[in-house]
């Protein structure tokens, strides 16, 4: 039973990776493009949209795991 969720979290890890060198490498390729002040605030967005992102996939796990425990 193992190893499905083994597999599973290498691709999470696979899928997060890929997303993060995107994620640099578009912001990269923006920062010679843009004043630094407006470097400065997309870097703000992308982190709070990064920090948003997990808290709601904090709270959708909470609902599922909640979800689960109700129907036992």
């Amino acid at each position: 039973m193992s190893k499905p969720r083994r597999d599973h979290a290498v691709g999470l890890a696979r899928e997060l990776k890929k997303t993060e060198d995107g994620i640099r490498g578009t912001m990269g390729w923006i920062e010679p493009k843009v004043k630094p002040d407006v470097y400065e605030k997309m870097k703000t967005v992308i982190e709070q949209s990064i920090r948003y992102g997990v808290l709601k996939n904090i709270l959708e796990g909470q609902k599922f795991q909640n979800g689960l425990e109700d129907e036992e």
